[in-house]
């Protein structure tokens, strides 16, 4: 599938929060306080893609977590469900892999302003 990839740039959103753990969310939280903040995130997302066009291409999804400190953390644990869940419909028509061709994690540190970029590249 070739792509006139000088038409179809990358987007990047930046959110100004850190998604909950796995350990978090996934271990300790009743299902309705799950399913409230996956509304959330879908919500802010909606937000934050304001002017922003749907992709029509598969795209590579990078999730960069600026933490506020260096504190040990697992890759694993910071699997982005309501990230993706909120670009789905909004920045990319689904969440499965005919569109997210590739799903990288990153972490990196801000002590001043902890947030979390969202980057797709299209493909």
């Amino acid at each position: 599938m070739a792509h006139d990839l000088q038409a179809v740039q990358a987007i990047t959103l930046t959110i100004p929060e850190i998604h909950p753990s796995l350990n978090e969310w996934a271990r300790r939280w009743h299902p309705f306080r799950i399913a409230r903040e996956k509304r959330r995130w879908q919500q802010m997302i909606a937000l934050l893609c304001s002017g922003k066009k749907m992709l029509a291409v598969p795209a590579i999804v990078t999730v960069t977590h600026f933490f506020p400190n260096r504190r040990k953390r697992d890759f694993d644990n910071y699997t982005p469900k309501f990230i993706l869940d909120g670009i789905k419909g909004v920045l990319l028509p689904d969440d499965n892999a005919e569109w997210i061709v590739e799903l990288s994690t990153r972490f990196s540190h801000d002590p001043e302003n902890p947030r979390t970029h969202v980057t797709l590249t299209p493909v």
